[in-house]
């Protein structure tokens, strides 16, 4: 018992820390539900490399690609491929009203993250409201694709309680490629037991397998539309999205809306609220069962004759699950 509090002391005092680092940014951009918060001295201080200006409107142009990224990303999943924003999903709706990108000094590329924070921000006079957040390195690659695949991240959120990484990450991985061009090499399905143990014991690797049941179940061609009325480039950086090539958007989604329903399922099962999950239990392996089963509804709804490939990888989940 003692250890307990000691280790929950321990993780408020760093939590509280790490929330009053993001709180004391001194600048923030806002472009469209994204506000973007950043620093020009002190710890977390933009590299030199990235405060070029080069359209002199007072706003790094690395800021500003970064929330390009994100506005074209959060663009075409809305209107060209017809996902719900996690701002209007059962979750988050009249919850929160921003998400919210925070550029540090860190050594991993970024990451997303699920609760609702209430920010008391040195950059705005008072708190507009809870919003979402996004953490991202002030030292990002030009062409990087850590924006969308985080933004990713709270679009799954938004849908669904479950955050086993072999689903979390194989998906956002694919959805990198809404801006890279291609669309990212594949692997032959698992076809036995083992092989589909090994992809539920793996992370970003599960991609292989994600990219080819997106094109096995393809209806576009690999082809989607660009949204119109909006800028794709920053002056200074290269065009955001760099090419409409993308296999598998309309299975994503269907995939997703399922996860939705057995949220509801695995909930009952048990026994706690629909959004009340501990973070464990988010990610333990006896959810494994309610995504694969989500995943089987999926193939079958985008695939009523399906190839022989389908049909083994179809049999060696169903047999998993029994």
């Amino acid at each position: 018992m003692r250890i307990f509090i000691i280790f929950l002391l321990l993780f408020t005092t760093l939590y509280s820390s790490s929330k009053r680092e993001k709180e004391n940014l001194s600048y923030m951009y806002k472009i469209d539900e994204f506000r973007i918060f950043y620093d020009k001295k002190g710890k977390n201080k933009l590299l030199k490399k990235n405060k070029d200006d080069c359209n002199n409107n007072n706003i790094p142009d690395y800021i500003e690609n970064i929330g390009l990224k994100l506005q074209v990303t959060s663009k075409i999943l809305q209107e060209s491929f017809h996902f719900i924003s996690p701002l209007q999903s059962n979750r988050y709706k009249n919850k929160v009203k921003y998400i919210d990108v925070h550029v540090l000094n860190m050594k991993n590329n970024g990451s997303g993250g699920d609760g609702i924070i209430y920010y008391k921000y040195k950059a705005l006079l008072k708190n507009e409201s809870a919003s979402l957040s996004i953490k991202l390195s002030r030292n990002l690659r030009a062409k990087t694709q850590t924006p969308p695949h985080e933004l990713f991240h709270l679009y799954q959120n938004g849908y669904t309680m479950f955050k086993n990484r072999w689903y979390t990450e194989g998906t956002a991985r694919w959805s990198e490629y809404i801006l890279k061009k291609g669309t990212g090499s594949r692997k032959k399905l698992p076809s036995t037991q083992n092989e589909l143990e090994r992809v539920l014991n793996k992370t970003y690797d599960t991609k292989y397998m994600w990219r080819r049941l997106a094109y096995l179940l393809d209806k576009n061609n690999g082809k989607f539309l660009y949204p119109k009325g909006i800028d794709y480039k920053i002056k200074g950086y290269a065009q955001v999205i760099e090419d409409n090539r993308i296999y598998g958007y309309d299975f994503m989604r269907i995939f997703l809306e399922n996860l939705s329903k057995m949220d509801k399922i695995a909930s009952h099962d048990y026994g706690i609220p629909i959004y009340d999950w501990p973070e464990e239990l988010q990610k333990s392996s006896q959810n494994n069962k309610y995504i694969l089963k989500a995943l089987t509804q999926s193939i079958r709804q985008m695939n009523k004759t399906a190839n022989k490939e389908l049909l083994l990888f179809l049999g060696t989940v169903d047999r998993y699950i029994k």
